[in-house]
């Protein structure tokens, strides 16, 4: 994905789809760019929905861990106040002002932001990542048979998932 994020700073590319944190790199970028979110599934759907990268997913212990009690409310206090503190900063600072070069970045940045969530494969990560089909494709592997070798476990997994409930 590097590569394609290159290719898309040196006007390569038309369309780069990233991460977030990704506009960091276009700071100097040449040409100008805009941010738009991922399309609605259809006409139906309220909101855009845009995709959290794993590493804001989740938090992880150690099983060597000893006081678990002490580190989860720790681990609690320090998302709270990441939420509260510093992403407000970063957005406003960082994204708004350094980033976005005007101000319909700055209203589709919002728009990302606003509706942030997680898929399920990300959260878990036992079902497959979306990038695994992203880089099947770019290998050139046939995509259908791809699929069939995976779809078994997918299906399994997420039958897992549905019969235990998971958190609304």
């Amino acid at each position: 994905m590097i590569a394609l994020s290159q290719s898309f700073i040196e006007g390569r590319v038309l369309f780069l789809t990233n991460c977030m944190i990704g506009v960091e790199g276009m700071r100097d970028m040449a040409d100008d760019y805009g941010i738009i979110p991922l399309p609605q599934y259809d006409e139906t759907q309220e909101n855009y929905y845009s995709q959290i990268a794993t590493s804001t997913s989740a938090l992880y212990l150690p099983v060597t861990a000893e006081n678990v009690e002490m580190l989860g409310t720790v681990m609690e206090a320090l998302g709270f106040y990441s939420s509260r503190d510093v992403v407000p900063v970063y957005y406003e600072t960082a994204m708004n002002v350094k980033y976005a070069r005007d101000q319909q970045v700055q209203a589709m940045l919002a728009l990302v932001c606003d509706n942030a969530s997680t898929n399920l494969d990300f959260i878990y990560n036992t079902i497959f990542w979306t990038n695994d089909v992203i880089n099947a494709a770019w290998s050139g592997d046939d995509i259908a048979s791809w699929w069939a070798g995976k779809s078994k476990t997918v299906n399994k997994a997420i039958q897992r998932y549905t019969a235990i409930g998971l958190p609304e």
